[in-house]
């Protein structure tokens, strides 16, 4: 990780002086509050009853979505990741609270179509929100080129996820009237208040809080699962892990610490998939991703972005060439540059940098050289 600016140390150090864990073992976390704090914000309550209101006329024309995001919102209730607001407590001032107004966004290509947004970015009537007084935090996930160069040089490969990460961490008592949201189930009744009680998408300080208790937890289980400490500091990517180890007595074992590591946080992971099946049988049946443990040769498993094939162990993406004529970033293709422009491309979806060194540029300099890769060079893990 680089250097902190005087902001992400700040929020870095507020972190460690106000987390701790509950009796269960679940982390509970501070908002990390900007020094201003929350003494600009104005009212919120109306834009976020202006929300919900046009979401309740998008329910009466879509009958589906409407029992989606009810379902969300029970769910939410019943896992007790938001609960009612107290009656005293809804005669705090302005300033001591914020509403949160909440949308569905549809997207008809994952599996998971509904989700819910929560959008704490909505300025009050002082024209400041919620985010705009939280820090961001410094960036914590690894370089994802990184994390895929490592990936590619097990023997024995593993990807999961943990299960609704930000859902997993608490947020202290202090700071819940800061994620309000207004609700009803009809538009007949009258509005309720509830808070969320977790981290909350939505939030600014979301990612840094979820991805820095991960890493503390790291920390603090290292004595009792020493073998789960390194990927999770080193190969997970916000609630994505991907990984791996040299044999598959390795894997199990290290994968047995992550399970553990996880479970000791009131956290699960899930959708497990590996390059080898012995490693799979390891893992409770649904927990894994495909099951039973079959993987055809077309079947690929999406990892940071990239289709994987657990069966064949290569990574797989589809690239539309530009006409020979088209030219890219003052670089003029001909047919006989296909194969470097794939690999160009490759390097960019992994989000490859111009300035680093080592092989990577050793192999991009002579495919760019070249129409096709060397013996050599393709053994060289990538």
């Amino acid at each position: 990780m680089s250097l902190m600016s005087v902001d992400e140390l700040a929020c870095e150090n507020y972190f460690l002086e106000t987390h701790c864990r509950n009796s269960s073992g679940r982390y509970v976390v501070r908002l990390p509050f900007k020094m201003a704090k929350s003494k600009e914000l104005g009212y919120s309550k109306g834009l976020a009853i202006s929300s919900q209101i046009r979401m309740e006329n998008r329910f009466e024309k879509n009958p589906m979505l409407k029992e989606k995001y009810h379902n969300f919102i029970k769910e939410s209730i019943q896992l007790r990741h938001m609960e009612l607001v107290p009656e005293k407590d809804l005669l705090k001032p302005v300033n001591e609270c914020y509403y949160m107004p909440h949308h569905a966004v549809i997207r008809e290509s994952s599996t998971t179509s509904l989700r819910v947004v929560f959008n704490a970015s909505q300025k009050s009537s002082t024209g400041v929100s919620l985010n705009d007084l939280l820090h961001t935090g410094p960036k914590l996930n690894s370089n994802l080129f990184d994390i895929l160069i490592r990936f590619r040089k097990h023997l024995v490969c593993y990807v999961s996820d943990v299960e609704k990460m930000y859902r997993r961490i608490l947020v202290n008592k202090k700071d819940r009237d800061y994620q309000r949201i207004v609700w009803r189930t009809d538009p007949k009744l009258p509005l309720k208040t509830y808070r969320m009680r977790v981290v909350t998408d939505g939030t600014s300080s979301a990612p840094f809080l979820a991805v820095r208790t991960v890493r503390q937890l790291a920390i603090d289980e290292k004595k009792k699962f020493p073998l789960a400490y390194d990927p999770l500091m080193h190969d997970l990517f916000m609630d994505d892990l991907v990984s791996g180890n040299k044999t598959i007595s390795s894997a199990i074992e290290q994968i047995r610490d992550i399970n553990n590591t996880f479970k000791s946080g009131g956290m699960h992971m899930r959708k497990w998939t590996s390059n080898i099946d012995e490693v799979l049988k390891e893992i409770l049946p649904e927990d894994q991703q495909n099951t039973p443990i079959e993987f055809s040769q077309a079947e690929f498993v999406k990892v940071l972005g990239i289709q994987w094939s657990p069966l064949n162990d290569c990574f797989s993406f589809k690239v539309r060439l530009p006409p020979v004529e088209m030219e890219i970033e003052t670089i003029s293709f001909d047919p006989n540059m296909e194969k470097s422009f794939v690999l160009y491309l490759f390097l960019l979806i992994v989000g490859y940098v111009k300035d680093s060194n080592g092989a990577e540029d050793l192999l991009l300099q002579n495919s760019w050289n070249s129409d096709t890769l060397s013996p050599a060079h393709g053994a060289n893990g990538v």
